[in-house]
């Protein structure tokens, strides 16, 4: 893609919500709001629940770079950490799993 197509996007790579991979890794997402090994199309179902606009890429993630794998570029409206707990939220919606509890 494009700089002008990425314009108003972000990428999602599947491991900024994996539970499973670290911070050094990449995750971005705290441990309790992250999801268990998500798949690319439940990142592009959740995403198109919720309206982003996804589109499913080829590219090298830029921590490895010499592995090529899929992502998904999406509309960016809650922010890059909101639309990655938007996203991490409707997969688990979708898997029929509850939110961890955080605290109360």
């Amino acid at each position: 893609m494009t700089k002008e197509e990425m314009r108003g996007r972000t990428v999602i790579w599947t491991v900024y919500i994996d539970s499973r991979a670290t911070r050094s890794q990449g995750r971005k997402l705290p441990l309790s709001e992250a999801v268990e090994s998500p798949s690319v199309q439940e990142v592009v179902k959740a995403a198109e629940a919720l309206g982003l606009n996804p589109s499913l890429d080829e590219a090298p993630y830029p921590k490895n770079w010499a592995s090529v794998r899929s992502r998904v570029v999406v509309d960016k409206r809650l922010g890059r950490i909101g639309t990655l707990r938007a996203i991490a939220n409707k997969v688990r919606e979708m898997r029929g799993v509850r939110a961890a509890n955080t605290g109360a």
